[in-house]
């Protein structure tokens, strides 16, 4: 557990959201709201993180094709222009910090990670151990597939 303050407050939306979560999967999204907070300078609060995380992770997982039907190379680019219109992040964030926002969603929950040693796949969840693992993450990516990123 990175923050338990933040971990805290992750479980009570979750709880008071009523979904259905493990305390494990709760401190998993927790670590990552917390990592999304720091690259985004702690601009937004937890609820608005959740909230924008949970809308942006459906958008580009097409549970909600009302909206928009989002193709696979363009989840990043995708997100990065819809928070603009979202009152949570609207005016909030630079491009940077919506970049890094939109990729950590991505990554998140687009991307699985092979465990060697208990030989599953799991959820890119699982990365969200530091600020560093992730940036490092975010330029190997931008770098093998720079299509995938908007261009601000």
């Amino acid at each position: 557990m990175i923050n338990p303050e933040r971990y805290s407050e992750v479980k009570d939306y979750i709880e008071n959201g009523r979904f259905d979560l493990t305390d494990n999967e709760i401190q998993l999204n927790a670590d990552m709201i917390e990592i999304i907070g720091q690259l985004t300078n702690n601009k937004l609060s937890t609820k608005e993180l959740l909230e924008t995380v949970d809308f942006l992770s459906d958008l580009i997982k097409n549970k909600n094709p009302k909206l928009l039907l989002v193709e696979k190379n363009d989840r990043i680019k995708v997100q990065f222009r819809v928070m603009e219109g979202m009152q949570q992040v609207a005016g909030k964030l630079t491009p940077q910090e919506k970049e890094y926002l939109a990729f950590c969603v991505f990554w998140a929950y687009c991307v699985a990670v092979y465990d060697d040693e208990n030989d599953i796949t799991l959820s890119g969840l699982v990365d969200f151990t530091s600020v560093k693992k992730m940036k490092n993450e975010f330029k190997h990516y931008k770098k093998i597939r720079p299509d995938f990123f908007p261009n601000y």
